[in-house]
């Protein structure tokens, strides 16, 4: 699918940068707020919040097992 609009991720305060979906289920995000964020994939839930990183995140990298 392309140039389609899947779901709408809220809770970022700030540009996301990277994006991995992983083969968990889950979604990660990456932002210029600092925080890494992990979703849902089948409903687009918030399910935790990585914090405590002192600038933005730039990038991200997920391993195939969500590690």
């Amino acid at each position: 699918v392309t140039n389609t609009r899947l779901r709408t991720l809220k809770g970022h305060t700030n540009v996301v940068r990277a994006v991995v979906v992983g083969k968990d289920g889950m979604v990660y995000t990456a932002s210029d707020d600092g925080t890494v964020r992990i979703w849902s994939e089948e409903d687009g839930s918030h399910v935790h919040i990585l914090a405590g990183h002192t600038d933005d995140v730039l990038s991200l990298a997920v391993g195939s097992d969500g590690t």
